[in-house]
């Protein structure tokens, strides 16, 4: 066995590959996304109503359950941008809070081929939603027509379908494939939901945003399942 071990060392050394008794690491860092919510309540359904009620200005509309039932008006990548809306909606007389929303931390021993394809596979979707927040966050402010919005929003789903494609055909763990594939499907209807969206425009933003959480959502349900 000793004997075997110190030839596949060499053997690795001299063929550049890493050998059968080396295991690498799958790391992948943590992610916060901050929700601000315009008002929280004790019951779901009293949360889901007002949720409704917000839609139609573009807000987010989303409960999220976490001891309370808040209702998120958006997310952000940042905590200082998440703040600056706050104090905006406190000024404007809501209740409004700060919520948490955190893709933990994974950490998992790897052996095989990919292991760096597969941590791109797993951050991938932090990069969707930070595409889809910058168009959003434009389209908001005006900046943006409904067919420029359209247009961009199909270049982040055209560069998300060459992904997948990279990783169907790659020789990463089957487990890992099949995983990322299934996460990568649901991920693709969302932003397709976006695209062909037949609602106004404050109707639309606001689907982009219930739906760039849920690809969020979709991110830790990943993880949890591998």
């Amino acid at each position: 066995m000793l004997i075997f071990n110190i030839s596949d060392i060499f053997s690795s050394i001299i063929t550049h590959k890493k050998g059968l008794f080396f295991v690498d690491r799958i790391d992948v860092t943590e992610c916060i996304i901050y929700g601000v919510s315009a008002k929280d309540f004790e019951s779901e359904e009293d949360a889901t109503l007002y949720a409704r009620s917000i839609i139609p200005t573009g807000a987010m509309g989303e409960v999220y359950h976490h001891g309370e039932y808040f209702v998120l008006t958006s997310t952000y990548p940042t905590l200082i941008e998440a703040q600056e809306v706050q104090a905006n909606l406190i000024r404007l007389g809501y209740e409004a809070r700060i919520v948490n929303i955190s893709v933990p931390h994974f950490r998992r021993d790897y052996r095989g081929e990919g292991k760096e394809l597969i941590e791109e596979g797993l951050y991938k979707f932090r990069q969707i939603y930070s595409s889809l927040y910058n168009i959003d966050i434009q389209f908001d402010k005006g900046n943006l027509s409904r067919s420029s919005f359209s247009g961009q929003v199909a270049q982040v789903l055209t560069d998300f379908r060459n992904f997948v494609n990279i990783i169907s055909s790659s020789s990463i763990s089957s487990k890992y494939k099949s995983a990322l594939l299934s996460s990568y499907d649901v991920v693709t209807k969302l932003v397709e939901e976006v695209l062909y969206s037949t609602y106004s425009n404050f109707e639309t933003s606001s689907l982009m945003k219930r739906n760039m959480l849920k690809i969020i959502k979709e991110n830790i349900s990943l993880l949890d399942k591998i």
